[in-house]
């Protein structure tokens, strides 16, 4: 990864993942999450934007990509509060497509698991104790996923 940034080459990386002790606490949809810090690490040293890239499946066999506006790197008070507000840009970035096409997304990874401070999010109660620290109400969901919500109820 250092080489193909020193290079200054294109290098791509996964960014909603679990990261557990290590992380960046970051807000990702209204929760807090424990976030990769490496990305936000090397845009630091590297002084390199971060290109948020989304594929959508449109039907099958094609896929269309999208990419969003470069995010920067800007100095702050701390290296530590200049990476978690990089990694709360990036998570925002992906936002409006998880909850436009929120079919597409892998909800089967355990997000939420670790959680800031070093506790582990406590399984049987997930769902409980998600909710009672979501910083805010839940968006409003876009029409395409109300009708894709509707299509399925009046099919069962």
């Amino acid at each position: 990864m250092v080489q193909v940034l020193k290079e200054r080459r294109i290098l791509g990386l996964m960014t909603d993942l679990d990261t557990g002790a290590g992380g960046i606490p970051a807000d990702f949809l209204g929760v807090e999450a424990m976030c990769p810090s490496g990305l936000a690490r090397l845009a630091l040293r590297f002084q390199c934007s971060i290109m948020p890239i989304v594929k959508i499946r449109e039907r099958p066999g094609v896929v269309t990509m999208y990419v969003e506006d470069e995010i920067h790197p800007h100095e702050s008070e701390s290296e530590a509060d200049t990476a978690r507000a990089l990694t709360r840009a990036v998570n925002a970035a992906f936002e409006p497509w998880i909850m436009s096409y929120p079919e597409q997304y892998n909800w089967l990874h355990p997000r939420w698991l670790s959680r800031p401070g070093e506790r582990t999010l406590d399984v049987r109660a997930c769902d409980e104790e998600l909710w009672r620290e979501r910083s805010g109400p839940f968006p409003e969901l876009p029409d395409r996923v109300h009708s894709l919500l509707l299509d399925r109820q009046d099919a069962s």
